[in-house]
């Protein structure tokens, strides 16, 4: 018995009963990153021009997971976007 009054049954049961709370958390996390587009976003710089380099990381997620249209048709849509507004800087999906 520990200082608490916890047994080494009790502490067992304890342990275990996390495990399966973590486990859960695990399947929970790696079900949402299936409705998650992340984009690598990176400028070179151009030092003539004094514009510095830049890298960034952009992720979108949708909880229903239906991104609707053809496949990859939102995908693009949206490296399109960044690629746009992140005017020069190449924008890559990372999988």
């Amino acid at each position: 018995m520990s200082a608490n009054g916890a047994t080494k049954k009790d502490l067992r049961k304890a342990m275990e009963s996390l495990q399966i709370e973590n486990a859960g958390l695990k399947f929970q996390i790696d079900q949402f990153k299936k409705y998650q587009l992340s984009f690598d976003i990176y400028f070179p710089g151009e030092i003539g021009a004094g514009l510095r380099s830049y890298s960034d990381k952009v992720t979108i997620s949708c909880e229903s997971g239906q991104w609707g249209g053809e496949p990859n048709e939102f995908c693009e849509y949206i490296r399109g976007c960044l690629a746009e507004w992140y005017d020069g800087a190449s924008v890559a999906l990372i999988h």
